[in-house]
């Protein structure tokens, strides 16, 4: 059997006789996760990464990150980072040899709704169980992802509406923003301003024109800037990161300026070598949440009037094509799941009062595997965001889109 994930926690109710407690083997390897007892009513990761420090006792994990101890009986807590070697979850032997049998109490099984998401794909997969040495192991609880809220965002400049993106990440509170159009460097895009709201960030950023970033309150693992085959490697318009196990992409595809120029060929070109990408280097099995400024109205319900629009850019059939591929190889518009349409709409021009007439285009998706689909419970675009009476400063062109996943 494989290997178990690495850095995995594992709550010892009852250790084997002989076995120490209240010490955390191999503290110079560990990687440690506190699980408090009660969740708090809002969702949020309560497992909370602590570092590779080594810490002598359960009371000193606490104590040392100012956490009160649980209400429940812990005896044991390993975490052990390469130290896992095959088992099934009733069973876990580390490099010493020496076996443990894991059984996780009924007043304890809320750890479930908060466990990472490598240990739940885990438990999830329930291979075949062999009995302990204490004899019929206790049932697994049902391990559960932890809720997500996304919500991806061409900001049309990050400097000239920081003050309304800081507002938006307090009115919405979510795991993570994703942004297009940063049109600032590395450099000068405002880090500080956002960890001081508890956000990390991975920004691939250009001066003046494009850049994406991607904001997230948890980890980011496998951060990446463009991709493969990428025709305009020169040109900020993806980044990429594992967020709570779900390889999240943002990107802003070339806008095309209109059909027949250079702009358009190029941006049929780039849709082309991304499509190409994701297929090659992405299965349709694993979870993967691709977010952005599409630039392209996937269809008809995606267009305030179909007949003006017809064979323009961002509505030309060569490049709806190219999105349609994308959900022929195993994607999921996640909105179209909740909402059949027409609209509702994420764009609307800033000329001839569009917005306030309803003259908009959905160029704004999120597509997602089916292991995405499945927990993703709404997708809705927050129009106040859109409009000028509302919020701080002048807002974007584009208003956010909000995905919800259980």
């Amino acid at each position: 059997m494989d290997r178990l994930p690495e850095d995995v926690v594992f709550l010892y109710d009852t250790p084997l006789p002989g076995t120490p407690t209240d010490v955390v083997r191999r503290p110079e390897e560990c990687t440690e996760y506190l699980a408090p007892f009660t969740p708090p009513e809002r969702p949020t990761p309560v497992l909370e990464r602590l570092s590779r420090t080594p810490f002598p006792s359960l009371t000193d994990l606490y104590t040392r990150n100012g956490i009160a101890a649980p209400s429940y009986r812990v005896s044991w807590v390993a975490a052990f980072h390469h130290c896992l070697v095959g088992a099934t979850p009733g069973h876990v032997r580390n490099v010493c040899g020496q076996q443990y049998s894991l059984q996780i109490r009924p007043h304890v099984s809320k750890l479930g709704d908060c466990a990472p998401a490598s240990i739940s794909r885990y438990l999830r997969s329930e291979p075949p169980r062999r009995p302990g040495p204490q004899g019929p192991q206790l049932p697994v609880p049902a391990f559960r992802l932890m809720p997500v809220k996304l919500v991806t965002w061409n900001v049309n400049s990050v400097k000239t509406r920081l003050a309304r993106t800081k507002g938006l990440l307090l009115r919405h509170r979510p795991d993570v923003l994703a942004l297009q159009e940063l049109k600032v460097s590395d450099e000068l895009f405002p880090s500080p301003e956002f960890q001081e709201l508890g956000y990390r960030v991975a920004v691939h950023g250009q001066a003046g024109r494009n850049g994406v970033a991607l904001l997230s309150r948890g980890s980011m693992e496998d951060v990446a800037e463009s991709f493969v085959g990428d025709p305009i490697p020169d040109q900020a318009r993806v980044v990429a990161a594992t967020i709570d196990g779900i390889r999240v992409v943002n990107l802003y595809v070339v806008n095309g300026r209109a059909v027949g120029t250079s702009d358009y060929a190029l941006k049929l070109r780039w849709l082309d070598a991304f499509g190409a990408w994701i297929r090659a280097e992405h299965d349709p099995g694993d979870p993967l949440l691709i977010v952005g400024d599409f630039n392209v109205a996937p269809d008809d319900r995606d267009v305030h009037d179909p007949v003006l629009w017809r064979g323009s850019n961002l509505c030309s059939e060569a490049e709806r094509e190219r999105v349609g591929s994308l959900l022929d190889w195993g994607l999921v518009d996640l909105l179209r799941v909740h909402q059949a349409g027409p609209g509702p709409f994420t764009w609307w021009d800033y000329r001839a009062g569009a917005f306030h007439r309803g003259w908009g285009l959905r160029i704004d998706l999120a597509l997602g595997t089916s292991a995405v689909a499945e927990r993703c419970t709404e997708v809705l675009v927050d129009r106040d965001e859109r409009k000028p009476t509302f919020g701080e400063g002048k807002p974007s062109d584009h208003a956010p889109l909000v995905v919800s996943l259980r």
